[in-house]
């Protein structure tokens, strides 16, 4: 553990909120893992969230989304509704009132409206109104050079409660994914920044198609818009020409009729898929879950189908390819409830579901918080986001696992907010800037067309 990974434990060992932050890969997530540790051995109640569903499993198996800790839903009620609703629920209430330390994972797709709500929302139900978050302690993880919120237009950072309830911020900068190509982690850190020079553009036109040899057919494709992702899986696996099985996820409730909208609600915070999961033999998959630290069976784990079992289920049989000398693994359905109410014993939701989805394509929005071994992908003219460059080529140890089939380099930018941001930590002079739009980038675009879609 390195110097700046100890001092963030040691502010939260002594009560104060903090932002921790730094590239990715720098062991954010391991330096949360040993602060929850050391919270709980002093006997201190932390709960574990995340803004999605994905990046809430990576934490552990006990975390949920933030949403679902707070017992808000959606949040797009008053302040007093929102208090009123998580009043009414007893578990909602109960998790405000015992929780000592808040942990809130991925934290640049947080915006400021939900934080001051929930900032509110913690003097209120707390007691404290004169206190941050009436007392509850905060510990902030995320780097917001990758992907902003989605349903707001600053970020967190801008907001007056955020400046005034986080003083500390800790920024890890040594690298842990890709400490075996420091050439790569050196490119990283200027697509990060947006701060390319003509050696790492010239280092990344060598991973386009053109380039590189012809990469394995069970290398998964990242494209920027949702659109490409399902035209391709669907291609693909009716191309394979096998027998396609459907898995469609369950919903199990009792104690009261659940609407429709909260069902949705729920498949989105859980990331349970609404249209049934096909698969067939040759399909490429990648799971969803951490199965298996130990065994590398994580959330982002590649894999592709060899067969189904025999019996009337038709259990998927995946050989994952970092075990290709392991006998093809059985992935049987797995449950997971709504968080917001799973301790209530009149009332439980719970979705039966394959831990998969086909992995030919996937979005870079849905790959945030994921660790790949190899991707080919689409950075073409079609990135709309700040950051979406850097989260999509992050996600790869070496550069070695990375294939472009399009590079659009006035696409790698970041948000000059961001910049002006993080110049504080490095004793930078700093100067206000305005949220702008992507803009045109000063170098010449280059692009490699592959499969057209």
């Amino acid at each position: 553990m390195d110097e700046l990974q100890k001092r963030a434990i040691h502010l939260a060992q002594e009560g104060r909120s903090l932002f921790l932050t730094g590239s990715a890969g720098t062991g954010k997530s391991f330096t949360v893992q040993n602060m929850v540790r050391v919270l709980r051995n002093q006997g201190k109640t932390v709960e574990e969230t995340a803004m999605t569903g994905c990046a809430a499993i990576l934490l552990s198996p006990r975390a949920r989304t933030l949403h679902s800790w707070a017992g808000v839903g959606l949040a797009r009620e008053e302040l007093d509704d929102l208090e009123m609703k998580i009043r009414r629920n007893k578990n909602s209430l109960r998790r405000w009132k015992s929780t000592d330390v808040l942990i809130i994972d991925e934290v640049s797709m947080l915006g400021p409206t939900l934080f001051e709500k929930l900032e509110a929302l913690g003097r209120r139900l707390r007691r404290s109104p004169q206190t941050f978050f009436g007392g509850l302690q905060i510990i902030l993880v995320g780097d917001f050079f990758q992907l902003p919120p989605v349903d707001d237009p600053k970020f967190l950072f801008e907001s007056a409660v955020y400046r005034e309830g986080i003083k500390d911020v800790v920024e890890l900068k040594t690298v842990y994914r890709q400490k075996n190509d420091m050439e790569w982690y050196n490119v990283l850190q200027n697509v990060r920044r947006g701060t390319l020079i003509s050696d790492d553009i010239d280092l990344l036109r060598s991973r386009t198609q053109t380039q590189t040899t012809t990469q394995s057919t069970s290398m998964t494709t990242l494209f920027p818009v949702n659109r490409k992702v399902d035209f391709m899986n669907d291609f693909e696996l009716d191309r394979l020409g096998s027998t396609i099985h459907e898995f469609p996820s369950v919903v199990i409730h009792r104690g009261r009729e659940v609407s429709d909208e909260q069902i949705k609600m729920w498949r989105s915070r859980l990331g349970v898929n609404e249209e049934p999961l096909r698969l067939a033999i040759g399909a490429q998959v990648m799971l969803t879950y951490n199965l298996s630290l130990e065994q590398g069976l994580v959330n982002g784990s590649q894999g592709v189908i060899t067969g189904f079992t025999d019996s009337d289920k038709k259990i998927p049989l995946v050989r994952f390819v970092n075990r290709p000398m392991v006998p093809p693994l059985e992935i049987h359905p797995m449950e997971i409830s709504n968080a917001e109410e799973e301790k209530d014993e009149n009332f439980k939701v719970v979705f039966q579901y394959v831990p998969l989805r086909l992995a030919w394509a996937l979005s870079i929005h849905k790959v945030q918080g994921c660790n790949l071994d190899t991707a080919d992908m689409d950075l073409g003219n079609q990135i709309f986001e700040y950051g979406q460059v850097y989260v999509a080529l992050s996600r790869i140890r070496t550069l070695q696992g990375v294939f472009l089939r399009n590079l659009d380099v006035t696409k790698i930018q970041a948000n000059p907010l961001v910049q002006e941001y993080y110049k504080q930590f490095e004793g930078l002079p700093t100067q206000k800037k305005k949220n702008k739009k992507m803009k045109t980038n000063p170098f010449q675009e280059f692009s490699f067309e592959g499969i057209q879609l």
